[in-house]
């Protein structure tokens, strides 16, 4: 009995430092996919920063480069531009206190 009763107490000691041991692996294993996530996410939201900062300059080129095309289609059409019609403004107005002088 007392060869049963060791056994029972070792097989049941054994359990208890399976569980202890597992627990700790998986404590262990836990922190290290916990900083693994940190990590790809901090990493995730520099990515999504930089895009941004790339995109931004991308519109700004890209309007840059349509602001000179509508200037060069404006200027092969021979269409007035907003200083065209600001000088011929300014002379009516000229003109027309000139008038009113008279």
């Amino acid at each position: 009995m007392k060869k049963d009763d060791d056994i029972l107490k070792k097989t049941y000691l054994a359990g208890i430092g399976f569980l202890s041991l597992a627990e700790e692996r998986m404590r262990k294993t836990l922190d290290v996919w916990i900083k693994k996530g940190e990590k790809v996410e901090k990493e995730g939201k520099k990515a999504v920063s930089e895009l941004k900062e790339r995109f931004e300059d991308l519109k700004k080129d890209f309007e840059k480069k349509i602001d000179i095309q509508i200037s060069k289609a404006i200027e092969k059409l021979n269409l007035p531009t907003k200083d065209d019609f600001e000088s011929l403004k300014k002379r009516i107005e000229e003109l027309e206190k000139k008038l009113q002088d008279k």
